[in-house]
Order: C-alpha cells, then sequence, then structure tokens
C-alpha cells in the first residue's frame, strides 16, 4: 500500500475530540487523554499545533474565546468555524502568541465552559505580574540573600525594621504615634514662660504706680489704685501700702483745730486778735475753726486741740510757711481736760528732750513729759523761709514724725500727701521712729518765733483696724480678642501677721463668662516674688466659655495680730 493511501483522519484523531452535551450544564468530551466522555475538562493545548473540535453536542454552538463566561468576545485568531454548532469541525492552530489560557463557551447555555491551557516557549520578558497568582512564590524558590534580607526584617509593624532600610520615601502621620516623636524631643511647656512674663509685668507695674493693664494674654493688677476691683465684701484696699486684705481701717476726724499761744493754756482756743487764727478746711476736707494761723506778735507755741489715748493710733498733718519753725509733743499723765495740761509763756518750742519743765510752758500738768525741737525739721534751716509739711504718727505702737521741705510754696494736694506718707525723712532728733510712747497719752503741737506766713492743720484724726475673719474681691472684667477655656493666675501676698495657707486662708478663682461661673484654682508655691512677698500659681485652669475674664479672691481665717493676708498683685492668663 502507496503512503498517499493513508487517510489523514487517523493522524488527526490524535489531535480530535468530540463534543457531547450534559443537558444543558455541560460539554462532554471524547478523545485524547480523556477515558470515556469527561464534562468540560481542561484541555492542554500546544503552541504551533492543530486541534479540532468535532461538535455532535446538539443545540450548543462551541465558541473559543480569551476571557471566559457567557458574552465573552470570540478568540478567532487561529479559528475555523469559531462558534459552530452541531455537525460542525472547529478547528484551533495555536498561535505561537496565543494567551497562556483560552476558554470555551456555549454561546447558548451560560453553565456549559471550560478552559484550555496552552503550553510552550516563554519569550522573554514576556511574564508580568499578572501571571503570577498569589502566594505561587514560597521561600524554596527565592534567593537565600532574600530570604536573611526578610528575617531580619519580620516585624510588620516596624519595631524590628532596620533603620538603613528606611533611607527615603516619607511614613504617613497616622502611622506615626505621637509618643514615637515625643520620646526624641525636650517637651516644651509655655507655662514656665507665660508666668516668668506674668511675674515680670507684676513687679514692672509696681515700681512704676501704674494701674491695671491689659495685653492680648495677660492682665496685670497691683492695686496702685481701684480701677480693677469691681467689688470689695469685708476686704479694703490699702492706700499706703497698696495691697487688698480683711483689715478695714476706720478712721475718725478730729474737728478741734488750734489751741494755746502766747499766754493761753493748752484748752483755749487760739485768736485772731494775736495769731491770725481762722477757720480752714484741711485736706481731709474738715473744716476746723482756728484751723490755720497767721503770723503772731512774738513767740508761739500751739497745740492740737485733742488728747490722744494710750494705745491710740493717730496722724496729724500741720504745714508751716516761714522761718525759725518748732515742734513739739507730750506724753505721760496728760489727764482729760485740755485746759489742764499746761499753760504757754510766750515762747516757741526749744530743744528738750522727755523734760518736766519745758522752756515754752509756765506750767506743765504733773507726769507730763515734753519732747522737742526748735529750728526744725533739721539744724540750719531757722534763718530761712520755707514750707515744711510735718507728719505725727502713731502707728500700731510706733511713733515718728515725718517731713517734706521746700523754699517754695506750693499747694498740698494728694501727691504731696502721698509724698509725705512715703517718705523717709524724720524730724532731726525728736522724730526717729520709737515704740516707747505706744501706751502713752499724747498731745503733739507746733510753734514760731521769726516770719510766719502760715500754719494749717490739713490732717487730724484716729484710726483703728478692723480685721474680719474673711473677705471677697471680685475684679472688673477683662475683654478677651476671642472665647476662651483655658486661663491661669499669678498671685503675689505678704503675711503681715501668721502664716497663710494656700487653697485655704487664701483661695482664687477664675471666670471667662464674666462672673456667671468661677472656677476655684489650685495655687501652688512659687519662690519668693520680693523680699517678704511671696508668689503662688495655677496654669490650665478649665472654665467656662467666654470673654469676658474675672478673678475673685476669698480669704478665711484672719484674726487680729494671729493671721492676717494682704494680696499685693494678681496676674490673669488667657
Amino acid at each position: 500500500m502507496t503512503l498517499t493511501q493513508i487517510s489523514s483522519r487517523g493522524v488527526e484523531d490524535t489531535l480530535r475530540w468530540s463534543l457531547g452535551a450534559s443537558g444543558t450544564d455541560h460539554y462532554t468530551f471524547t478523545g485524547p487523554g480523556l477515558t470515556g466522555a469527561v464534562n468540560d475538562p481542561t484541555i492542554y493545548l500546544t503552541r504551533g499545533q492543530t486541534y479540532i473540535f468535532e461538535n455532535n453536542s446538539g443545540g450548543h454552538p462551541f465558541q473559543i474565546q480569551s476571557v471566559a463566561g457567557s458574552g465573552g468576545s470570540a478568540y478567532n485568531t487561529g479559528v475555523t468555524n469559531n462558534g459552530g454548532g452541531n455537525g460542525t469541525e472547529i478547528k484551533i492552530t495555536v498561535p505561537h502568541d496565543s494567551p497562556d489560557i483560552l476558554y470555551y463557551q456555549c454561546t447558548s447555555h451560560a453553565n456549559m465552559g471550560g478552559q484550555f491551557s496552552v503550553a510552550g516557549s516563554v519569550a522573554a520578558g514576556s511574564i508580568t505580574t499578572a501571571k503570577i497568582a498569589d502566594d505561587a512564590v514560597d521561600a524554596d524558590k527565592l534567593a537565600n540573600s532574600i530570604n536573611s534580607a526578610i528575617a531580619a526584617n519580620t516585624a510588620k509593624d516596624l519595631t524590628a525594621l532596620s533603620a538603613s532600610n528606611l533611607t527615603s520615601g516619607v511614613i504617613p502621620d497616622a502611622r506615626v504615634a505621637s509618643s514615637a516623636v515625643t520620646q526624641h524631643v525636650t517637651p516644651f511647656d509655655d507655662n514656665k514662660l507665660i508666668n516668668d512674663i506674668s511675674s515680670l509685668a507684676l513687679k514692672i507695674n509696681a515700681v512704676g504706680n501704674a494701674s491695671r493693664y491689659n495685653t492680648n494674654s495677660m492682665s496685670v493688677e497691683t492695686f496702685q489704685d481701684s480701677n480693677g476691683i469691681g467689688s470689695l465684701t469685708t476686704m479694703e484696699r490699702n492706700t499706703d501700702g497698696e495691697y487688698l486684705s480683711s483689715v478695714v481701717n476706720t478712721v475718725t476726724n478730729i474737728t478741734e483745730g488750734f489751741k494755746g499761744g502766747q499766754n493761753k493754756n493748752t484748752g483755749q482756743e487760739s485768736s485772731f486778735s494775736y495769731s491770725g487764727a481762722q477757720s480752714y478746711t484741711g485736706i481731709d476736707g474738715v473744716s476746723r475753726v482756728a484751723g490755720q494761723l497767721g503770723s503772731g506778735s512774738g513767740y508761739n507755741s500751739y497745740n492740737l486741740g485733742h488728747i490722744f489715748n494710750s494705745g491710740e493710733n493717730f496722724e496729724v498733718i500741720m504745714t508751716q510757711r516761714g522761718s525759725y519753725q518748732g515742734l513739739f509733743f507730750l506724753y505721760g499723765t496728760l489727764g482729760s481736760t485740755l485746759s489742764s495740761v499746761g499753760t504757754y509763756n510766750s515762747d516757741v518750742p526749744d530743744l528738750q528732750i522727755a523734760t518736766t519743765n519745758p522752756t515754752n510752758f509756765s506750767s506743765l500738768i504733773s507726769g507730763a513729759y515734753y519732747t522737742g525741737k526748735y529750728h526744725a525739721p533739721v539744724g540750719g534751716f531757722g534763718t530761712s523761709v520755707r514750707t515744711v509739711r510735718y507728719r505725727f504718727l502713731r502707728e500700731d505702737g510706733t511713733f515718728k514724725i515725718q517731713y517734706k521741705s521746700a523754699t517754695a510754696d506750693s499747694t498740698f494736694d494728694a501727691t504731696a500727701l502721698a509724698t509725705l506718707r512715703a517718705t523717709t525723712d524724720t524730724v532731726e532728733t525728736i522724730g526717729s521712729a520709737v515704740t516707747n510712747l505706744a501706751n502713752q497719752k499724747m498731745m503733739v503741737g507746733i510753734g514760731e518765733a521769726g516770719t510766719t506766713t502760715y500754719i494749717k492743720l490739713e490732717v487730724a484724726n484716729t484710726f483703728a483696724d478692723t480685721v474680719s475673719a474673711t473677705g471677697t474681691v471680685i475684679s472688673n472684667a477683662v475683654t478677651a480678642s476671642a472665647s476662651t477655656t483655658k486661663m491661669g493666675v499669678v498671685v503675689t501676698y505678704q503675711d503681715a501677721h501668721g502664716t497663710t495657707t494656700l487653697n485655704t486662708d487664701l483661695k482664687v478663682f477664675l471666670s471667662a463668662d464674666n462672673g456667671s461661673n468661677f472656677t476655684e484654682v489650685t495655687l501652688t508655691t512659687q519662690p519668693n516674688f520680693a523680699t517678704g512677698v511671696k508668689m503662688a500659681l495655677a496654669n490650665d485652669v478649665t472654665v467656662t466659655a467666654g470673654t469676658q475674664l474675672k478673678y475673685k479672691i476669698q480669704l478665711a481665717n484672719q484674726a487680729a495680730n494671729s493671721k492676717v493676708v494682704q494680696v499685693t498683685g494678681v496676674s490673669m492668663q488667657y
């Protein structure tokens, strides 16, 4: 038999499959590599080979596709009769650039389909990531160096990641915890800076005698005036020391004027006929008969018409314009009747210390002592005409005589009064502070032996401190530039008596809603603000939101000579 008589069907059968159907769910394949009819098998093809699919399935068109599933596009490269029905031979010669996977599908029934796996050589660079299945490559298929690198960086949370592997790129903020940053940074506490600024501002305000002032982030108050105070309850602003306390000073004005002169006794009122005496209203607002004296005839000594009781606090201020000035005070057994204390003898007060026989008195009550100064306030001033203001003060057992002197005359106003009260100048020899007169009855007087323009009685009073056990002060509102819920405070204070317990004897409250809600702060002790002046503070106090800022200070357990606190400054922070 010649070769031309061999049927090609015998060769083709090795590359031919007969298609049947199992209902509408499966194709059945009968042919090479299969035992009997197999439902939807995976058929393995080789590039460059030709394969025949003989459709004997009935009404099930057989289509080769590049995408799985019903509705997929036909893959027609190298395909004859693609999508052919019953009795049709569908032939494919697999191209060398064929996809690795092709699919077959009944175009009438979605469940009837399968795939072709195309074998053959792979061109260089033709494998893409899409062709590698997830987890298809395991450690056995990786180089040892890669496995070692993976082992060194196993922790997914980066805790074991070598710093050398983070040479570039940016880690998202959300992946970095705040603690991971702050552990390498020295924390900055701005409260320290704020507190230092508040302390400095309080000191500058006090030194400059300034009223309360505000910045964009703090207010400063040292009680130089009452402008920043909204209300005081059983508390008072001390105008001398410029502080707040529950010590309320009660002043009783003395309405008597000058007594004596020439040969008058200490109870006889000075008259215009020999001393130019006339009614005068002092700077204390009190109008006194014989409150002012003119140029008297001869030498004269005069006294305030009042006997101060033992231990009684008093303040007397006299102004004298002229030359050859003198002044004096009496103490000891003075009795209770002014006219019985003594009688003058037309002489000026002389420099005598604790004498019972003064040269300007013809008689003096037994048990009384005189101390005086001529050419007051200091030696060498006798011949010159000067305006001298004298302040006799006994307070809490200490007596002194202060003065301020000037060659030119001037009005005695509030500024001059404050200057006199604050001065450390005391009358020579007799004016220095002493305590041995604390429990003595006393009288004070003045005199002249030259040309006198006037002698005026400006202030005469007694005063007593009443200590209230409790007290409250509320500030005026400070307007913040924006609503705030956090505030701070620095407070300075001094212990006049006893030791203040913070947050018990001295409490501070803050409000940002105009005082509708106050939050009590917890004060902590700080180094002393100045000699004898203590300091405490509180930071980051949560308050009800608002822009109208106030502080409230409450004092408790205050008692005379036992526990008295004086608040000297407050700085609110916001």
